[in-house]
């Protein structure tokens, strides 16, 4: 697969993006009440967890001082398995839980009927119910993964907001630059399963994904680049010459356009993900 054979796709998808508006309406949409639904559903299960977090805090602070002034040295599992900790830590991984899950039912619903949506402009032969199915296996394992990492990286920086509280210096947290690797390489694979899915089993499609996403990474970064130079363009562009001043004459005009363009555009990225990856392009049968 060539260089020129991304600018191909990215051409496409812009062209089927403007013979089938309906279809681009209707993905913005899903984004727009996947944004909402989860920003409204979310919004308690996050506050209490913030809540349970301090707590978690001021009580492990309470029993270190209480062990420092015995001369002892507890493990931070001991600490954690402390009684006054103990409730805290069980309200921590039970809000955690049901945070994972509403995040997950709601990506599935929206963004899988979305993903399925663009695969349908590619003739894709999966039925919805099949498509949706598969979506929800293959991001149970990608949440499942994405949620390990970010259980590590919390507790790295919850034990270093720990020790501050202690010894008033700050311990190492992880940067924000090796989050944005980390969870950048997920995404890169994940976006590529995601391109396999409509014609593999899931299984096939995750591991594919870093099959390919390795062995094939220079073909696809033209693709990364011109998504980096368009969020970039939406970042430094787009909003503060378009969207942030149409906000400050009405936030419902600024909302508009923003939903507007990001809507289109997300659905556009969607096209060429999948049209790249299933490498359908001078392969699809032509009308």
């Amino acid at each position: 697969m060539s260089t020129r054979l991304v600018f191909e796709e990215f051409s496409h998808a812009c062209r089927l993006l403007l013979q089938t508006p309906l279809f681009a309406i209707f993905s913005t949409i899903l984004d727009t009440l996947f944004l909402v639904c989860y920003g409204f559903f979310t919004q308690p299960a996050r506050d209490t967890l913030l809540v349970y977090a301090q707590n978690f805090v001021t009580a492990v602070s309470g029993v270190l001082q209480e062990a420092g002034a015995r001369y002892e040295t507890p493990s931070m599992m001991e600490l954690a398995m402390s009684p006054a900790a103990r409730p805290y830590l069980n309200g921590i991984l039970w809000w955690m839980l049901v945070l994972f899950i509403i995040a997950f039912v709601l990506y599935v619903l929206f963004q899988g009927t979305a993903w399925r949506a663009a695969a349908e402009l590619l003739r894709s032969r999966t039925s919805w119910q099949a498509y949706l199915a598969k979506f929800a296996l293959l991001n149970a394992a990608w949440f499942i993964i994405f949620g390990i990492v970010k259980v590590i990286m919390d507790t790295i920086d919850l034990r270093s907001a720990l020790m501050q509280s202690i010894t008033q210096t700050p311990g190492w947290v992880v940067p924000v630059q090796l989050r944005f690797a980390i969870f950048g390489a997920l995404a890169y694979f994940a976006l590529i399963s995601y391109g396999e899915l409509h014609h593999r089993p899931w299984k096939e499609a995750f591991k594919e994904a870093f099959r390919r996403g390795i062995k094939q990474f220079t073909t696809f970064l033209p693709f990364i680049l011109i998504a980096v130079i368009i969020f970039l363009a939406l970042q430094y562009v787009i909003f503060p010459l378009i969207i942030a001043p149409a906000s400050a004459m009405n936030p419902a005009l600024g909302l508009t356009l923003g939903i507007a363009i990001l809507g289109p555009t997300a659905f556009w990225l969607r096209l060429t993900i999948t049209a790249l990856v299933s490498r359908t392009y001078g392969v699809r049968q032509q009308p």
